[in-house]
């Protein structure tokens, strides 16, 4: 990553961590992403204090084999424990099939977004293996604390 220069302050209230760099996001289904291959694979962010603000774009040639729950992982930094410091996730998708609604969840103490659709009616259900194609591509927009 490229860091800018640091003068670490004892005052809360001083700005003073600044970073921005790449991270490689990666697909899983049920935590595996056995023979999975990618057209393209990149991912950008900006932490600024203890906040992380990301982007990253997944285009795939070879959805693989594993099966389960839909997951991007690989964040370049892992989100706080704490409530409210999950942030929110806005989603591009294409050739993904799903509900009335894509969504993006990401979880407590990982360094994962969780994948999942809405219904008009309200229900939420993970997007699978199931729900993708050799030729699903995603761009993905979110932010979070640290």
């Amino acid at each position: 990553p490229d860091d800018a220069s640091a003068n670490p302050s004892s005052d809360a209230n001083t700005l003073d961590n600044y970073e921005e760099g790449d991270w490689t996001p990666v697909i899983t289904f049920g935590g595996n992403s056995n023979n999975i291959a990618y057209g393209t694979q990149a991912g950008k962010y900006t932490k600024v204090g203890r906040v992380i603000h990301c982007t990253c774009e997944i285009i795939l040639t070879n959805k693989g084999d594993s099966t389960g729950q839909a997951k991007i992982g690989g964040l370049p930094f892992t989100i706080s424990n704490t409530d409210g410091a999950e942030g929110a996730v806005s989603l591009l998708v294409g050739n993904i099939t799903f509900a009335d609604y894509p969504q993006g969840y990401l979880a407590k103490n990982t360094q994962t977004i969780e994948l999942s659709e809405v219904t008009n009616a309200g229900g939420v259900t993970d997007l699978s293996n199931a729900d993708f194609a050799n030729n699903s591509y995603i761009r993905v927009a979110f932010s979070f604390i640290n």
